[in-house]
Order: structure tokens, then C-alpha cells, then sequence
């Protein structure tokens, strides 16, 4: 690689202590970006230490004056390829960590000083989280649902923050927070302990947060009972306890279910044929007769499913088809901002909410992938749902899940 890339970020860092705040901000999106062109090119054996730095410059700037420089750092620092733990760690640590004190990088830390101490990124994450702009807090909050995929000893710590965060007196950082944990479940399979659920639990079955969620963040009604579904599958040992909690305020949060559990008409399922070089695959790990997920009657199940999509553009709506029986059926939106890769291949860790649940001891669900189509279905068009005939992507596949044994006495206080 040539001169050029250095010369140039050299030249963008120094513009990160300019006097003007939208210069200053530009900067920082300009750091970000060239810095990881600079990390795609350079070696093997340099691309941590040139991430490293790339992520400890970007730090320095969530101290600054300017919200919105703030979380125009946050928002390049969740975008670092990669972060070695111990920098991680040291976000959310007041204290200068081993390896941590006489390390440093290429970099600037002033307008006058080009050398950068590893600690610069001492307490960033924390910074961001105590800081008086929502915007901040929220900026934060994703930053870190990006990274805890990166070191599961900054996942564990990571928890025990969000945890603190779920008491945010803004609606906009508190449901950041949930989508935050949810992602960390999906991609570390943490274990949550007692304490952290009952406070995971009395978030979720306020009525007024919910209401506000559907108001300000417009979600499709399926989003409701994906987050209590989160519950289910966030620790199976912790059954019991979520169950109650669920059912103590189920007259709050589950009173959509008979509007979400209407099926759609089956004539407005076309087939794949339509859409030619479209295709989708679903994938259910862990399941079978022999090892159902588990669920309690009448309560919402949740399902955790690996979707793929191939060649679906931007823009498409995605539903997931889920069948109980031959006259069951629910469409769970799934929205594609959730997916990682390109319009080839597209993937995405989902818990689709089976709602309605039969009182049966077992049952299967059969799910499928399916797409909204070009013909429009009148019939379809009630406020919810899909608004055009669906296609069907993938053949389904079949789920197992167990009635979850409760004890009368588990419902006590």
C-alpha cells in the first residue's frame, strides 16, 4: 500500500482538533471511513494494530464538546472491523488495565501531541452512557450491540450496564437498550441472572412503554410479542419465573394477540414461480422430536431461526409464514434492516413469536419464507399485514416444541 492512505489520514486526524464543529464532525466520519480502508489493505499481520488505533482515535473524540460530534463517534466506533479485548475492556474500565499503561499507537492526541495512549479509550463506553444528550446515550447503546459480537469478556460487561440503562428516561434509549440485549442474546447465548431478569422483565410488561413503542416507533404488531418472546429464549432455566411475569400482565401486553393471530387468506399465497432466481432458506438449530424447544399453553412460543435470503433487493417485504395444522396460519414481519451481507446473500438470527399457543403437551410449526409479490390483494389491505399476494421462498421447514411442565405454586408471589 502506498503513501498515499497514511499522508491522508494523517491529515484528516489533525482535523478532528479544528475549531469548527462541522469540520470537527466530518472529520470523524472521514477518520472512520478511510481508516478502515486503510485496515482492508494493509497485511495480516498489521490489521489489528491498525484497527486498534483506528478505534482509540475515534474514542478521544466521545469527549467531545459538541453532541453531535459525540455521536458521530459513536456511531463510527461501532463500525471498527475489529477491536483487540483488552482496549475493549478498557472502555468500561476507570482503571489503566494491564498491557494497557505504556501502550500506544500512531495517532494524535492533541493538536500538538502525535502519539496516542491506549488508555485514551478509558471509560468511552461509559462516558457515552452517563452523558446528559439522549442522542448520546442511544449512540452509545448501538455502538456497543456491534461490538459485544467482537469479545465475550466485554459482552459480560456490557450486560451489567445495559441492565443499568434499561432505567433511561428516554423511551428512544430504553428500547435501544432492549434491541442491544436482544442482539447480544442472539449472538453470545449469555446466561442473565436472577436479578437481571425480574428488571429485563418489569421493562418489557410496562404498558405505557409499550404503547409508546407502538406510537413513536411504528412497529408491525408482531414486534410486540418478539419482545416478550425474547424472554423465552434468553435462559430456559429462568422458564418458570418468565411465565409468571408474562401471565401476571398478560391483559396489558398480549391483548393484540386475536388481531395478530388472523390468518390471511390462502388465496393470497402465489407461488415461487413468480419470482424466479428469488430464494430463501431457514435454518433450526437444535431441533427435533427428540429435542423440542420448549413452550407453555396459551402463552406466546418463541422460535429461533437462522434466515438466508438470496437476491432479495433492498426495499423487499419479507414474511415468515408459520402454520399450526392445515387452518393456523400467522405472517411475522421480518424487516430487512436486520439482515448482514449484500443483496446476493443476506442473513439474519430471528426469534419468530408464535402467538396463540395450543393446550396440547406437544406440537409442530411448520415455517416458511415468503415475499411480497406485485399483485395487489384487496382483501388484505385492513391496516396490518401484508398488503399484496405473498410468495412462498422455501419449502417449510418443521419445528417441535413441548408444553413446559408449571407448577401451580410458581405463580405465587
Amino acid at each position: 500500500m502506498g503513501s498515499y492512505e497514511y499522508e491522508k489520514a494523517a491529515l484528516d486526524v489533525e482535523l478532528l482538533f479544528d475549531a469548527e464543529v462541522s469540520v470537527r464532525c466530518s472529520a470523524v466520519h472521514v477518520v472512520g471511513e478511510l481508516g478502515r480502508l486503510i485496515y482492508s489493505l494493509s497485511p495480516e499481520d498489521s490489521k489489528r494494530e491498525w484497527s486498534d488505533a483506528l478505534f482509540v482515535q475515534l474514542s478521544l473524540m466521545v469527549r467531545d464538546i459538541q453532541m453531535e460530534i459525540r455521536v458521530a463517534a459513536f456511531c463510527e466506533l461501532e463500525k471498527t472491523p475489529t477491536v483487540s479485548s483488552d482496549i475493549l475492556l478498557q472502555t468500561v474500565s476507570k482503571k489503566c488495565l494491564p498491557g494497557i499503561k505504556d501502550r500506544t499507537f500512531h495517532g494524535q492526541y492533541t493538536g500538538k501531541l502525535c502519539k496516542l495512549p491506549a488508555s485514551t479509550a478509558a471509560y468511552a463506553f461509559v462516558h457515552g452512557f452517563e452523558d446528559e444528550f439522549y442522542q448520546v446515550r442511544k449512540s452509545a447503546c448501538h455502538a456497543m450491540q456491534m461490538l459485544n459480537i467482537l469479545s465475550p469478556q466485554f459482552a459480560a460487561q456490557a450486560l451489567d450496564i445495559l441492565m443499568d440503562m434499561l432505567n433511561d428516561d428516554s423511551l428512544e434509549v430504553r428500547v435501544q437498550c432492549l434491541e442491544t440485549l436482544h442482539h447480544l442474546y442472539l449472538h453470545t447465548r449469555f446466561k442473565m441472572e436472577e436479578t437481571h431478569l425480574e428488571m429485563l422483565c418489569v421493562t418489557l410488561v410496562d404498558s405505557n412503554t409499550f404503547n409508546e413503542i407502538r406510537s413513536q416507533r411504528k412497529l408491525y404488531p408482531p414486534d410486540e410479542a418478539d419482545v416478550i418472546n425474547t424472554l423465552y429464549k434468553t435462559d430456559r432455566n429462568h422458564g418458570r419465573f418468565v411465565s409468571r411475569i408474562i401471565q401476571e400482565s398478560s391483559e396489558g401486553v398480549t391483548a393484540t394477540a386475536p388481531k395478530l393471530c388472523q390468518p390471511l387468506l390462502p388465496e393470497a399465497i402465489s407461488t415461487l414461480e413468480e419470482l424466479g432466481h428469488l430464494n430463501a432458506a431457514i435454518d433450526v438449530a437444535e431441533n427435533d422430536f427428540m429435542r423440542p424447544f420448549p413452550f407453555v399453553p396459551c402463552l406466546p412460543a418463541g422460535i429461533p431461526l437462522e434466515v438466508s435470503l438470496y437476491n432479495i433487493p433492498s426495499g423487499t417485504r419479507i414474511w415468515v409464514a408459520a402454520s399450526i395444522g392445515s387452518s393456523r396460519k400467522q405472517f411475522i414481519y421480518l424487516d430487512l434492516v436486520n439482515f448482514n451481507g449484500c443483496n446476493e446473500v443476506k442473513k439474519c438470527l430471528f426469534v419468530a413469536p408464535i402467538l396463540c399457543t395450543p393446550v396440547v403437551k406437544r406440537y409442530s410449526v411448520k415455517v416458511s419464507i415468503a415475499i411480497e409479490g406485485s399483485i395487489e390483494a384487496p382483501e388484505m389491505k385492513s391496516g396490518f399485514g401484508a398488503k399484496r399476494k405473498l410468495v412462498y421462498l422455501c419449502k417449510e421447514k418443521e419445528v417441535h416444541l413441548s408444553e413446559r411442565f408449571v407448577e401451580s405454586n410458581s405463580w405465587e408471589s
